[in-house]
């Protein structure tokens, strides 16, 4: 709470107004943390997010797009505020280990899951993480079958928004596949890597 009343401290005087988007409070205390130590300050909104990595700068982004918009600080936190819950955010996962790690799959489901050599796809939805659907094969293989199934057939996607592709030390190959898919299923105006 001491690092966020610092912060706003910092800058509260400098602006007419500020936006603090925090990871998802399903995630983190960062969200309440912030929120005690807004209410020092009359200018500061806090959004949680509801979301983490790139769904979180997704909506830093749109919020940035949304502020040259926007008259007032209360009406730049509705729209911001509303616009996290259409943020998707799904990931595959090659290997559970920090998962298991963090309480989210036990020892026994993460050595059926590589023993079946199963890659899980998981969502980020309502400030929480859930299995949607599980994949099986090698996990470069996986990744045409998991973009066509989150991007093919979908009347309800805004294309105007981004798209980002996220990675953490892939491979190439893997690289490749996920983003010859993206562009095969998915005419996105703005594709972010």
């Amino acid at each position: 709470i001491g690092e966020y009343a610092e912060f706003f401290e910092k800058y509260h005087a400098d602006y007419d107004g500020i936006i603090m988007l925090t990871i998802g409070s399903g995630f983190s205390t960062c969200y309440q943390s912030a929120c005690l130590a807004a209410e020092d300050f009359p200018n500061v909104r806090v959004i949680d997010s509801k979301n983490l990595s790139t769904g979180q700068g997704h909506v830093v982004l749109e919020a940035c797009r949304l502020a040259k918009q926007c008259n007032t600080l209360e009406e730049l936190r509705e729209k911001v505020q509303a616009f996290t819950s259409r943020v998707e955010a799904s990931f595959l996962v090659d290997k559970l280990n920090y998962l298991v790690k963090g309480g989210r799959c036990s020892a026994a489901a993460a050595l059926g899951a590589n023993l079946l050599n199963l890659q899980p796809c998981i969502e980020v939805k309502d400030n929480k993480m859930s299995v949607v659907k599980k994949y099986r094969g090698k996990y470069e293989k996986c990744f045409a079958s998991y973009v066509r199934d989150r991007l093919d057939g979908r009347d309800d996607l805004d294309l105007t928004m981004p798209l980002f592709i996220t990675q953490t030390k892939v491979t190439d190959e893997c690289y490749a596949a996920v983003k010859e898919a993206v562009e095969a299923h998915s005419p996105f105006e703005t594709v972010y890597e």
